[in-house]
């Protein structure tokens, strides 16, 4: 995982591959090539991850487009949570 400074992990398993910007994780499973932002909060959240990586150009001309990324965007608060792959 590519884990940021201010990564805070309590009690969780983060998969290979990730992407964590300054984040908070607890009582959690983070799956493979998952992309969490910054400030995002995750509490008894299973993320089952993401079949394939996004570029950054990638993600910027799927903003663009007015889709969403692969991941969970900035600021976003997930409790109690199944989120599916991709």
């Amino acid at each position: 995982a590519n884990l940021d400074l201010a990564v805070q992990i309590l009690d969780s398993i983060i998969s290979h591959g990730c992407f964590l910007r300054e984040c908070n994780i607890e009582h959690s499973i983070v799956g493979i090539r998952s992309r969490i932002e910054l400030g995002v909060e995750l509490k008894d959240t299973m993320m089952m991850g993401a079949d394939y990586y996004e570029t950054k150009s990638e993600m910027e001309s799927i903003i663009v487009e007015g889709k969403v990324p692969i991941g969970v965007g900035e600021n976003t608060k997930i409790r109690n949570c199944i989120i599916d792959k991709n």
